[in-house]
């Protein structure tokens, strides 16, 4: 935790919403929703019913509600998530749980990546994913 960062602590039971310029820790129970510029971290005595907007999202506690991590999402064994999650990076160490459904985003993207096709086939909760086969061909010279 920053010296300028939120700090809910173990036995505080907040209801509302929180926006923060800075890091958010949360030891206590937190309902409502959280948007944070920073990083979010919810400690092992930590419980969420939220939707969160972060950075970056460290899980060491149980969230309930959907994640959007800009960069990375990281569970840890002690960690349970369960709601949808939108992130760039996901690690979850051995022990963690999950329930919910999980897609990529990348905020890098440039204008020379290929544009999202919003035609009939895609899905209504994201784009379907499309693999190319690589083919090699070994009589090339």
């Amino acid at each position: 935790m920053s010296e300028n960062g939120v700090y809910i602590a173990k036995g505080c039971q907040i209801t509302g919403e929180i926006k923060s310029a800075t890091n958010v820790t949360i030891d206590g129970q937190l309902e409502g929703s959280i948007i944070c510029d920073g990083d979010l971290v919810v400690g092992e005595s930590g419980k969420v019913k939220s939707d969160i907007e972060a950075q970056n999202v460290y899980i060491k506690g149980e969230v309930h509600g959907k994640i959007i991590a800009r960069n990375l999402l990281e569970v840890s064994p002690s960690g349970s998530v369960f709601g949808d999650i939108t992130t760039n990076l996901l690690k979850f160490d051995q022990g963690a749980r999950f329930i919910g459904s999980s897609s990529h985003s990348n905020e890098n993207t440039t204008e020379s990546d290929p544009p999202q096709d919003k035609g009939k086939d895609s899905e209504p909760n994201g784009p379907k994913l499309s693999l190319k086969p690589i083919i090699y061909n070994r009589l090339a010279k």
